[in-house]
């Protein structure tokens, strides 16, 4: 559905919107909310992380770092195997848990502690003949404290997986701020300033704090809340059976002995003081691999109990991810130097090369962590294992041959080409992981670059926004207050100035056409008198110059929140919203509209003419159009409206949710805007099926193509007429088309509007 480019409502005078739209995006939008709430959490503790091992290393010296280091790499990849992987069986199998949680978790939690001791005490018993360098973990004292400390780990990790299964990724970040900020206070102490291994044992401290305030939050409060709701989908689905425990978990061994093994590598390879220079370094690197581990988190979290709308929370995933990795790498790429200097010159002089290389190695780890966590919440665990244990087996074993070559920085080549051999493949056959839906390889390439190259384009918005504010007002131009946006081929800009005007500027000939016909079309509603009071609801148009050498118009900034917004913020009160909305519509209808017979003449008119834009800017190569398909549907929609009276008026043409303004209570429509494709003798059904489509794809995340293919099958509640169905369907289509080239080139939306419905059309 083509949005509305002037509901720019939410943003501070002067300032670009960007904040407000990040804000708006994260509350209305559970997948990314709690993956950057994710995010977030990783974020803060790699700060706070960064900030201990400052401390760590102006306190201790380098091969002192190194073995704690090690040290604490042993008691993560003992944890990790001891954990039997139960932090992701809890992100996947808490959400629809219901009445079973209390149990689940508790088993989760007795298993892995029981394990992990186990593994602990022979790793301990074994350290002269497994890693000699941690001896000084043969002491009674730090031995059990060691043991300790590991099952502690395993249960921090497991009880992040319940925080995010039960969405509250808001105490993950709490917890992981207790976490780091206790472990920072107890590297201070002087008592363990004197030890040897006070890195080891502020670690074991803030462990213990961690873990209690966060297991008492969950079994007294967020546990009990969740148990009060059914589970929403059947037992057999919500547990977890034997198989996808032992699979999952195999393949999380291989995973963490990828992250694990590499210190203890360089350690025995190149000794002390380069495995701390590599430990630190991947601490800061390893950050990036944290923001995609956690987008997947979320992912799972959502599919769960959503799992038809997987395909399309992966392709949001990826394209937003991804963009967010491309300025990530590029600034701590280019600040690379200067953070490792932080930890002393050693660090930035050993280290710079080997931290370009894992960042970089983070890009194609946004595509594997993917996969992995699509195919865990489908549970095909077999391909996680597959693309886990070719991650891990590539990385270790480049490490091994290139560490003698290049030192560390043989370990950052090892992650890069492992990770970029694996992820291409997984981005040519996506269909080996997401199963049907596929995902559009060259379209997440685009999507990502637009919004990589969107962090770059704002200097030149800010350009073209005072040009245009200065078009219009020559003599006040630089104190007007604005903010831009841009919508497929117009940019927008909202000037607040004398008055709050929105000023659209055309980015393309077909962007220039669309800008004409809402000219057009507003002057004539505005002078047609059977509309009376109902005008309010229009925009008024306050100057139009197209063909000047900054093309643009101005019309006047409608007040309201549009009720997108509004289904986002408040889903329950749908049913109101969609009444106000489609009661306001309803006025223009009756006012313009007449009944007529529809003839040869307006079926040629409603029917052939959009089939037209659609043959030649819709590639069947793209969406896979079967022989004849558009033919069917001309057969059809002839068949279906030939003769019928049909009433026929004003209609908008993009009747959807974003382009209708209500209150903040949804009860009262405040505007309607973005009139491009309006008309004053279309078939007044249209505007409404329009609408239901849009409201269903809001409420229930289908796309178009899926929506009125299951109308077509009687899949619906309510009943739809077929032929005026498809013609709403086949007007829209090509009115998107016929405003943006960008819609021909969008195989994401090619594959989720238009392909169902041509491959029904041939069935």
């Amino acid at each position: 559905m083509t949005s509305t480019p002037a509901a720019l409502d939410g943003t501070r005078p002067g300032r670009l919107p960007w904040p407000a739209i990040a804000r708006r995006a994260l509350s209305n939008e559970p997948l990314l909310r709690n993956g950057h709430l994710l995010a977030a959490s990783s974020l803060l503790t790699s700060v706070l992380g960064a900030g201990y091992w400052t401390l760590a290393t102006h306190i201790y010296d380098p091969a002192t770092v190194g073995r704690n280091y090690a040290a604490i790499s042993a008691m993560l990849l003992l944890a990790g195997i001891g954990q039997l992987n139960l932090s992701n069986i809890l992100v996947r199998f808490v959400p629809a848990a219901g009445r079973r949680t209390r149990s689940l978790v508790a088993r989760a939690y007795l298993a892995a502690v029981a394990l992990t001791m186990l593994l602990t005490i022979g790793f301990v018993l074994l350290i002269p003949d497994l890693a000699p360098e941690l001896g000084f973990l043969r002491h009674p004292v730090l031995g059990v404290c060691f043991i300790l400390a590991t099952a502690g780990y395993g249960l921090f990790a497991m009880q992040d997986g319940v925080l995010t299964g039960l969405r509250r990724p808001d105490w993950v970040v709490l917890e992981n701020a207790v976490f780091a900020v206790v472990k920072i206070a107890a590297i201070l102490v002087p008592a363990l300033v004197a030890a040897e291994s006070g890195i080891l044992l502020s670690w074991v401290l803030a462990l213990a704090v961690a873990i209690i305030v966060t297991n008492t939050f969950l079994f007294t409060r967020e546990i009990p809340r969740h148990t009060t709701a059914p589970a929403n989908i059947p037992a057999k689905a919500a547990a977890p059976n034997a198989g996808y425990i032992i699979g999952d978990y195999l393949g999380s061994l291989f995973w963490f002995a990828a992250i694990t093994l590499p210190p203890l590598l360089v350690l025995d390879t190149l000794g002390p003081a380069q495995s701390a220079y590599f430990s630190l370094t991947w601490v800061i690197a390893y950050t990036l691999y944290l923001v995609s581990a956690n987008m997947g988190s979320s992912l799972v979290v959502e599919s769960a109990t959503d799992p038809a709308h997987l395909a399309r929370n992966c392709t949001r995933i990826l394209t937003h991810t991804g963009a967010l990795l491309t300025a990530g790498v590029l600034a701590l790429g280019i600040a690379a130097p200067e953070i490792l200097g932080v930890f002393g010159p050693d660090y930035a002089q050993h280290s710079t090369g080997l931290l370009r290389l894992l960042l970089l190695s983070a890009l194609p780890n946004l595509v594997v962590a993917t996969a992995v966590s699509i195919c865990r919440a489908r549970r095909r665990i077999r391909t996680a294992i597959a693309i886990l244990a070719a991650v891990c087996v590539t990385a270790l074993g480049l490490t091994v041959l290139l560490l003698p070559v290049l030192g560390i920085a043989g370990a950052g080549a090892a992650w890069l080409i492992a990770e970029t051999a694996v992820a291409i493949p997984l981005l040519l056959r996506p269909a080996a992981w997401l199963g049907a839906a596929k995902i559009p390889t060259s379209a997440l390439a685009r999507a990502a670059a637009a919004r990589a190259a969107t962090l770059f384009a704002l200097p030149a918005d800010r350009r073209l926004a005072r040009r245009l504010a200065r078009q219009l007002d020559p003599n006040h131009a630089p104190d007007i207050p604005w903010s831009s946006r841009r919508v497929t081929d117009i940019f927008v800009v909202r000037a607040v100035g004398e008055h709050d005007l929105v000023i659209k500027h055309p980015s393309s000939d077909r962007g220039h056409q669309a800008l004409l016909r809402h000219f057009e079309n507003m002057q004539a509603l505005a002078d047609d008198d059977r509309l009376g009071d109902w005008r309010r609801l229009l925009p008024r148009i306050v100057t139009c110059d197209l063909h000047g050498p900054l093309p643009l118009t101005a019309e006047e900034y409608r007040t309201g929140t549009t009720a997108t917004d509004l289904l986002r913020r408040r889903p329950e009160a749908a049913a109101h919203i969609a009444a106000a909305a489609r009661a306001s519509i309803a006025e223009l209808h009756r006012a313009t509209g007449t009944l007529q017979t529809a003839d040869p003449e307006r079926l040629r008119h409603w029917i052939d003419t959009p089939l037209d834009y659609v043959r030649r800017d819709v590639p069947a190569y793209r969406t896979g159009r079967p022989a004849g398909a558009l033919d069917t549907l001309r057969s059809r929609l002839y068949e279906g409206l030939a003769d019928r009276p049909i009433l026929t008026s004003w209609i908008h043409g993009d009747f959807a949710p974003g382009n209708v303004l209500m209150n903040d209570d949804g009860t009262e429509v405040t505007g309607i805007i973005d009139w491009a494709t309006a008309h004053p003798n279309g078939p007044a059904a249209t505007d409404h099926h329009l609408f239901d489509l849009s409201l269903r794809r809001e409420t229930g995340g289908e796309e178009l193509g899926a929506l009125v293919v299951h109308a077509l099958r009687g899949e619906t509640d309510e009943p739809d007429d077929d032929a005026l169905l498809l013609l709403t369907w086949l007007r829209h289509v090509a009115d998107n088309l016929n405003q943006s080239s960008q819609y021909r080139r969008n195989q994401a939306w090619l594959v989720g509007n238009v392909a169902p419905v041509l491959r029904e059309m041939a069935r």
